[in-house]
């Protein structure tokens, strides 16, 4: 669950921002064959329930809170803005992950090992101090969906 201001969903906000930057960028890098078929799927997905969410959020914004959602904003000291931002926030990074996975995940590792090297030459090329990662600090693409810290708990992956 996405935890507000928590960094569990880091690593799929770092690689929102290089798939887009990717995206753009496709031509200019010369990119071709697997990752863009990739990356133009994975937008496209991306588009395609972006709007179906923007549409479900017309509807619902235009409709009353029923009395169990007053209630509960009320106690949670909350307002319907900030439960909308909140709801919103983890829509995007559920839309992120889903199509991430059904685009990238399941092209497999040698694309995922090609997307990781296309970003860490960004990185390394970009002067603006947006990009600032080494081999070291940036999270695998497809990470978040191994979910190691719960591995590491159970014992089921070793620490080095």
């Amino acid at each position: 669950m996405f935890v507000q201001g928590g960094s569990d969903r880091v690593e799929e906000f770092v690689w929102q921002i290089l798939a887009y930057e990717l995206f753009q960028r496709a031509n200019e890098l010369k990119l071709k064959g697997d990752v863009v078929s990739a990356l133009q799927e994975f937008h496209q997905l991306l588009e395609k329930r972006a709007t179906t969410f923007k549409k479900r959020v017309v509807i619902t914004s235009e409709s009353p809170l029923s009395p169990w959602d007053q209630e509960v904003i009320a106690a949670e000291g909350a307002s319907p803005e900030i439960v909308f931002d909140s709801i919103t926030a983890i829509c995007t990074f559920n839309n992120f992950a889903l199509s991430w996975h059904e685009a990238c995940t399941n092209g497999g590792t040698d694309l995922l090992e090609g997307l990781f090297e296309l970003a860490l030459k960004l990185a390394a090329e970009d002067t603006s101090g947006r990009l600032i990662f080494s081999a070291d600090t940036l999270p695998f693409p497809s990470s978040w969906e191994l979910d190691l810290e719960t591995s590491l708990a159970k014992g089921l992956v070793v620490s080095p």
